[in-house]
């Protein structure tokens, strides 16, 4: 593309024109959000990527089998 409009593209946008006849609808709201909020997303979605990894590791280990096991046993032996 920077060969054929002889510019080069990293500091500019490419976007469809209105009147192209391949815009179905052509719409380019500004983005309003500030650094802050991105990391914050980031942050939020990274720790529910961590805790999904604990429960399925949680899940498809012995650990809660263990633990309902041991506390049948000490209900069983009357501790």
């Amino acid at each position: 593309m920077e060969k054929s409009l002889g510019k080069p593209l990293l500091p500019w946008v490419v976007q469809l024109d209105e009147t192209s006849p391949m815009a179905q609808t052509v719409y380019w709201p500004a983005m309003n959000m500030s650094a802050d909020k991105h990391i914050a997303y980031a942050v939020q979605w990274f720790l529910m990527a961590f805790a999904l990894v604990i429960l399925w590791l949680y899940a498809n280990s012995n650990l809660g089998r263990r633990s309902v096991k041991n506390k049948n046993d000490k209900v069983a032996s009357g501790e």
